[in-house]
């Protein structure tokens, strides 16, 4: 499938921008920023206590950036593609907003 190759290199490529963009914030914001003073207590770089948290919404994006290629080829009004797939992210963020 041509559009899967295509959408791989695209979510990759924005992968490492978002990852480069998050690690940047954190490495040279301002303490201040985040309303901290110097003398508050470091804080950690990985908080695993929210692991529990974030493992079934990256399971969700592996599983979406891989499957709506093949999801949209057998689809006979590739139109409705928009539609069907906003309202299906929609209601998956519904879910996962606490």
């Amino acid at each position: 499938m041509r559009e899967q190759a295509l959408f791989q290199c695209a979510m990759t490529a924005l992968r490492a921008v978002v990852i480069l963009l998050m690690a940047a914030t954190l490495l040279l914001g301002e303490r201040a920023d985040f309303g901290l003073s110097d003398e508050a207590a470091p804080l950690p770089l990985v908080r695993w206590a929210g692991l529990p948290r974030m493992v079934p919404v990256g399971v969700f994006c592996q599983l979406f950036q891989i499957g709506v290629p093949s999801l949209l080829q057998p689809l006979r009004r590739k139109r409705a593609f928009p539609r069907i797939f906003g309202a299906a992210l929609g209601t998956t963020l519904c879910m996962y907003t606490p």
